[in-house]
């Protein structure tokens, strides 16, 4: 192989062939390569600087383009989210929008009481099926009239808007007792029902607490020994 001439480390001028007449490389061309050779890095190769930082700069572009498309994926997320978020807040305004009504009429029926003898016993009652329970006395001796529910009812506390009417009004205070035959066996007391003396539609009623009567069960109403004659009473039940 040719010795390496340090004096023909430059390019060899065009007069000096690459080969001499055995076909072997000049040292001029021998030299000049081996030092081209050596100076790009030899058997590792050297990247000049601006392949260096044409190489970062591609690398670094890569990365943005990646975190454009991961920005651009939740942008779009975010997006269908807020427009499912859009249709469920038309939805709900559309069920307040069609309840509106509903709720405005019931609360008109609730309100409109006005024309009521007594709107807060009304309030109290709405929805309550009415049971009537009626006696009639031509006369009162003490004798007892009787009533079998064909409902489960109940008779509310107070004997409320139970009713009374006396054709001939007592000269003095009557007083009705009111009470329960159980069907089981048993006689529970209601309340009382008292006439007031010289009127034929006052009464003071009395009941300590609600009673549930059962289906045969029976309302047994005792009358006082007492002038008012045709008395009628009515007593609600509630279903």
């Amino acid at each position: 192989m040719n010795p390496v001439d340090p004096r023909f480390a430059s390019l060899p001028g065009a007069a000096i062939p690459i080969s001499d007449r055995d076909g072997n490389m000049t040292s001029e061309w021998y030299s000049f390569l081996l030092r081209m050779w050596q100076r790009t890095g030899g058997p590792t190769g050297i990247v000049s600087d601006a392949a260096a930082t044409a190489i970062a700069a591609l690398a670094r572009a890569n990365d943005a383009y990646a975190q454009a498309s991961l920005a651009r994926q939740e942008a779009q997320q975010a997006q269908a989210t807020a427009n499912n978020a859009t249709a469920a807040a038309v939805r709900a305004q559309q069920s307040v929008d069609g309840m509106t009504p509903v709720a405005a009429n019931s609360l008109q029926r609730t309100l409109n009481l006005g024309d009521l003898y007594d709107p807060a016993t009304a309030r109290a009652n709405l929805a309550l099926s009415g049971y009537p329970i009626s006696f009639v006395f031509e006369t009162c001796t003490g004798q007892s009239h009787y009533y079998a529910v064909t409902e489960a009812v109940a008779i509310p506390a107070g004997l409320l808007r139970t009713q009374t009417y006396a054709a001939t009004a007592p000269s003095n205070n009557a007083q009705f007792l009111v009470n329960q035959i159980k069907l089981s066996g048993g006689l529970l007391a209601i309340g009382t029902i008292t006439l007031t003396a010289n009127t034929v539609s006052v009464a003071t009623l009395q009941a300590p607490s609600l009673v549930r009567l059962s289906l045969g069960d029976v309302v047994m109403v005792t009358a006082p020994t007492s002038d008012a004659a045709n008395v009628a009473i009515t007593i609600r039940a509630i279903m």
